[in-house]
């Protein structure tokens, strides 16, 4: 039988043999003039690592665009701009999602921090390849991709992409007769909303930005709900099973007495609930300083229960 780190280390190569097949035809793809609609995210960054032949081995430690670093930081940074609409010099308008990449500094992410924002019209000078290889068996293609270049100084005039810039922010509601309203967040691409578990107000999110995902994540959520207490009981129970011994373990203040499992729990305060596809959930509690004010998380699936409980930062 394979491990699970045996088949997580197999697609982590996978995809790291995939980027750096890419990197090679961006390094060698023509230079276009590009206009676009930088997405709801705006510019993003990761610290990269390269390898003993230069090239790019890892790229960790996302930074959005609030994040920032100490000024001595001199590492070697990615930054990734996406945008939702965009064509090429003279083409017609392209609705597939065209992520920019470029190699830069901390002081470079940060200016494009605040240069670049949501929603605003882009032109650059970028290597572009529109149509990449993801998998040659079976074959199948992967969103456009580009090595920005240069970013124009000054804000492209398009009517056309204006519009669409325009449509991008307009608010996306769905709604359900338990939950109530929904709303799009476009910058992580999922719907949330309030509600209660059980007499807990809580934060709902839905993984997703289409319908049909929608759709599946709320069944998932119907699910939960209907089963409210027996679900709520084998996530505590998971969390305490977990998480406690830990606690009593490694993580007891000078003085404090070991908890018991109702103490534990008590401490516990749950605050969000996200739904993922394929009928998949993470409950999220404020642990009330039990591990130094972090959050606890218990994810699981419908089909096998909760299966992690873990201390987030």
């Amino acid at each position: 039988m394979v491990s699970s780190d045996k088949r997580a280390a197999d697609v982590n190569l996978k995809i790291e043999i995939r980027m750096e097949k890419l990197r090679a035809e961006l390094r060698e793809a023509e230079i276009v003039v590009i206009t676009g609609v930088v997405g709801p995210s705006g510019p993003s960054g990761g610290r990269m690592t390269r390898g003993s032949d230069g090239s790019i081995a890892e790229v960790t430690f996302p930074a959005l665009g609030s994040a920032r670093a100490p000024r001595e930081d001199t590492a070697e940074w990615q930054m990734t701009i996406s945008l939702a609409y965009w064509r090429p010099a003279g083409g017609e308008v392209r609705e597939s999602k065209l992520t920019l990449r470029k190699a830069v500094s901390r002081a470079e992410l940060n200016a494009a921090f605040k240069r670049v924002r949501p929603y605003d019209l882009l032109q650059a000078k970028v290597r572009l390849v529109e149509h990449w290889i993801i998998d040659d068996d079976p074959p199948r293609t992967g969103n456009p991709q580009g090595l920005l270049v240069e970013i124009s100084p000054d804000r492209p005039y398009d009517p056309e992409l204006e519009r669409l810039a325009r449509k991008l922010r307009e608010p996306v509601i769905l709604r359900d007769d338990r939950f109530g309203q929904f709303v799009l967040n476009r910058r992580i691409n999922w719907f949330e909303g309030k509600t209660k578990w059980g007499r807990t107000p809580v934060n709902l999110a839905l993984s997703g930005s289409r319908a049909d995902e929608f759709a599946a994540a709320l069944a998932t959520a119907h699910a939960l709900w209907d089963a409210q207490e027996a679900w709520h009981q084998k996530i505590v129970v998971h969390a305490v099973e977990r998480l406690l011994p830990e606690k009593n373990d490694y993580g007891l203040e000078d003085g404090e007495a070991p908890l018991t499992a109702a103490d534990f729990v008590a401490r516990m305060r749950l605050t969000d609930i996200t739904i993922y596809e394929g009928g998949e959930f993470e409950f999220w509690f404020n642990d009330t300083d039990l591990f130094g004010d972090h959050s606890i998380s218990v994810s699981g699936d419908l089909q096998n229960g909760p299966k992690y409980s873990n201390v987030e930062g």
